[in-house]
């Protein structure tokens, strides 16, 4: 009898702690399905700003920088678009055309217009950046070259070809002074009648391409649960590596004392978000306020407690 007390009073505090580790693994699961859902809600936002100019080229044909200046000026980034330093236009063009070009630019409200690159500098074609709004939070970026750098340049040909909205990967943004994570989006803009059904119709009928530069740390600010103490999350750049050894885009721990965000977490959970043609991974994990609301003081009190009941019982029997 004292062995099947002792069973049985064990049997309890097993369920009632499995049943408050449950409870506590749906609540992350439902915080983590929240977190996903508002990330995804930001990048669309994003790709939606991009369509909206993409729309008012559709109907005018071609934009003007002071028609272009206006159009961004109607709207309210830091609330209509937050991470979104601005809105830009750029131009495919071949090398030998590039004096034309600036001398063009140069004619049309841009005095300064100067071609820079960063790295790949003898390619026979550039993309660059003949507009970009509002300026005074893009200073370095007008005429930029962004196919002189791999990954813009990689991000940049596949919008054109795929005719998709296209993120590039992780990079430092020439407009960013704190040199946070950052990536440039993409959106294709062609001669509104023309065919462009493959890849080479889409690259002959090219106005240019529409993009924004995003900065991943204003991007995700207001996440409420991170924001709350409860979650921290990453989003992982994976390409080809493993996940342990991928870019990050985005990092909300903030924790000297824990490095890498929520190592030995006790929850954790990796989602896939397909955005804008790039597969970003979402880590997220418990923080230690998270996990310590998740009391087993109950279970142990059912043990503890029917043990020295069994015990005193069986005393008291054996004294009997």
């Amino acid at each position: 009898m004292l062995l099947f007390g002792l069973a049985l009073t064990a049997a309890s505090a097993f369920l009632l702690s499995r049943g408050i580790t449950g409870r506590a693994n749906d609540r992350f699961t439902h915080t983590a399905d929240r977190v996903a859902q508002q990330i995804e809600e930001r990048f669309l936002r994003s790709s939606l700003g991009l369509s909206g100019i993409q729309a008012f080229y559709a109907s005018s044909g071609q934009v003007s920088r002071k028609q272009f200046q206006t159009y961004v000026a109607a709207r309210n980034l830091a609330i209509d678009f937050p991470g979104v330093r601005g809105f830009g236009m750029i131009q495919r063009v071949k090398r030998k055309d590039l004096q034309k070009l600036v001398l063009a630019e140069r004619a049309d409200d841009a005095p300064d217009f100067t071609i820079r690159q960063l790295v790949d500098k003898d390619l026979d074609d550039l993309f660059v950046i003949r507009i970009i709004e509002p300026a005074d939070q893009n200073e370095g970026a007008l005429g930029l070259d962004i196919g002189s750098e791999r990954l813009r340049r990689t991000a940049a040909e596949k919008a054109v070809d795929t005719g998709e909205t296209t993120l590039t990967g992780t990079i430092a943004l020439v407009q960013d002074n704190q040199q946070t994570a950052g990536a440039l989006l993409f959106v294709p803009v062609y001669r509104s009648g023309e065919q462009v059904t493959n890849v080479q119709e889409r690259r002959a009928a090219l106005i240019g391409l529409l993009y924004s530069p995003i900065v991943f740390a204003e991007l995700m600010q207001g996440i409420a649960a991170a924001e709350g103490g409860d979650i921290e999350f990453q989003l992982l750049d994976p390409g080809t590596q493993t996940l342990r050894q991928s870019n990050t885009f985005y990092n909300s721990d903030r924790s000297p004392d824990r490095g890498r965000a929520g190592v030995g977490a006790r929850f954790e959970r990796y989602q896939t978000l397909s955005l804008t043609q790039r597969d970003i991974v979402l880590r997220i994990v418990s923080t230690p306020r998270f996990e310590a609301e998740v009391d087993h003081l109950p279970s142990w009190a059912v043990l503890g407690g029917g043990s020295i009941v069994i015990h005193k019982s069986g005393g008291a029997a054996a004294a009997g």
